[in-house]
């Protein structure tokens, strides 16, 4: 997915069971198995719902899983979309390939949360809005 002059990989889909409580995560072929901090992006279809960035592996944001479940914040709202019929998958980018993308590789002041940062101001995802004033 291009966003930006940035190319996030495909890391999951969402899936919800019948009554949306439990909502599971089916790993893409590309996601990266690592430990690296970096941004992530959760689409509905083609759109940009949410953008968040990461510390020490995208599989420990999101791929804690117990009972099959996933632990995220916005379980809520992926189960939703889900249940709406939503197409929802999560895109990730490390640290390294950012700075390596934009040209930056050696800079050790840009980090995933101000990447985080820049791309919501720029991109305003919905889901980035609630409980805002």
């Amino acid at each position: 997915m291009q966003l930006d002059e940035l190319n996030f990989i495909e890391a999951y889909k969402c899936r919800a069971d019948s009554q949306g409580d439990i909502v599971s995560l089916e790993k893409s072929d590309t996601h990266p198995n690592d430990n690296a901090e970096g941004v992530y992006v959760v689409t509905l279809g083609d759109e940009i719902a949410y953008i968040g960035s990461y510390e020490n592996g995208l599989h420990k944001r999101w791929g804690y899983v117990q009972k099959d479940d996933i632990y995220h914040f916005k379980k809520v709202e992926i189960s939703d979309a889900i249940s709406a019929g939503h197409l929802v998958k999560v895109w990730t980018l490390s640290l390294d390939s950012i700075k390596e993308q934009i040209g930056c590789a050696g800079n050790k002041w840009i980090n995933s949360s101000s990447v985080e940062a820049h791309l919501i101001a720029k991109h305003n995802p919905p889901w980035n809005k609630q409980g805002k004033r």
